[in-house]
């Protein structure tokens, strides 16, 4: 099972998100009132959302932010949030919205 952060167009297009890490990523968050498109983002695994070009801009910004203000960050959530900054990068430049869609 994963949860998956997808734009349309040029590949690699997606992110998926195991469980696991997925619940690692709502724990950082669900209590930081500044994380409020991760908190949309993390909230519900079975979940389907879009963001808006302006929420892909902030979700952008709201990663950097996370990964100044936690310690707590793993190699495999560092690693989820490059490979989050790089799809977030193609959306913006192509002006996409993201498609986060749950199992």
């Amino acid at each position: 099972m994963a949860f998956d952060f997808e734009i349309h167009g040029g590949e690699p297009n997606s992110v998926s998100v195991q469980y696991d890490l997925f619940n690692e990523m709502h724990s950082l968050v669900k209590n930081e009132p500044r994380f409020s498109v991760l908190r949309k983002c993390f909230s519900d695994f079975f979940g389907e959302y879009e963001l808006t070009l302006q929420e892909v801009s902030r979700f952008y910004e709201e990663l950097q932010q996370l990964r100044d203000f936690s310690d707590k960050l793993d190699r495999q959530l560092s690693a989820l949030i490059n490979d989050l900054n790089a799809l977030i990068k193609r959306a913006l430049l192509s002006e996409q919205m993201i498609r986060l869609t749950g199992d």
